[in-house]
């Protein structure tokens, strides 16, 4: 990735070449914050120092491992970021003390870019996923995400196996993902989510889990205060969302 490149409205496609899934979070780095802080942050298996560096901003997140691709829109204001990944390896040990870290200076926009037409905007609260329709056409499309909770939160769309129960899912995460909107259909109603699992942790995610699903897109964590707009190609079937985050107060 570039080290250096204009503000505002940004594009930014995340590919995972790799065998394990990934993510791209932008932190905004604190205006007091050193090189020997984000050397030190890097340095911790607690993630902790990290995401306390700045302002998590969100990025791509959800590409499936072996080429898979993931889209986001976000707005970046000039400053000194760092991009990272926390998700854990196999070990727990996440993937930015393997080196998935980069700076990145951001600068002054040339010219102000409008916000996407956006398909539907979904709100990410304390614990829910507020205004996602339980059906929606499948095909090309932006949701407008926003964090309106008090804690960092994060969007994973993950496709369901044909023919698999949304109880299966519910076992095997101990507790109850909700089910997203099925692509295929227009229907507008709004659907609650349920809170996604008492043990929704960043130390596991859905294609790490292999059969009977597999991540489709998503936005890395966010703070509270921020959008981001996910561009989806979705093709007919089942989904659900989840956040692994887990609580700062509940754990």
């Amino acid at each position: 990735m570039p080290t250096e490149f204009e503000g505002g409205l940004t594009r930014v496609t995340l590919v995972n070449d790799g065998d394990d899934d990934h993510h791209a979070m932008f932190i905004r780095l604190g205006d007091t914050v050193t090189a020997e802080d984000v050397d030190a942050a890097a340095a911790n298996p607690d993630f902790g120092p990290m995401i306390g560096l700045g302002d998590i901003l969100g990025g791509p997140n959800g590409a499936v491992p072996g080429g898979g691709r993931s889209t986001v829109i976000l707005d970046l204001a000039p400053g000194d970021y760092v991009v990272v990944c926390v998700i854990p390896d196999a070990d727990g040990v996440p993937h930015y003390i393997h080196g998935m870290i980069a700076p990145l200076t951001v600068t002054e926009s040339a010219s102000a870019l409008e916000a996407p037409d956006s398909a539907l905007t979904v709100e990410l609260v304390d614990f829910d996923f507020d205004h996602l329709p339980a059906e929606i056409p499948s095909g090309q499309q932006v949701w407008e995400v926003v964090n309106v909770g008090q804690e960092p939160h994060e969007l994973v769309v993950v496709q369901i196996a044909p023919g698999v129960p949304f109880a299966v899912i519910e076992g095997i995460f101990g507790g109850a993902p909700a089910p997203a909107a099925t692509p295929g259909h227009d229907k507008s109603e709004s659907h609650e989510m349920d809170e996604a699992s008492p043990a929704a942790e960043m130390a596991a995610s859905p294609a790490a889990m292999g059969p009977p699903f597999v991540t489709v897109a998503g936005i890395a964590p966010m703070n509270p205060g921020f959008t981001n707009w996910l561009v989806l190609d979705l093709e007919p079937g089942e989904y659900f969302a989840i956040c692994f985050i887990p609580s700062p107060a509940m754990g």
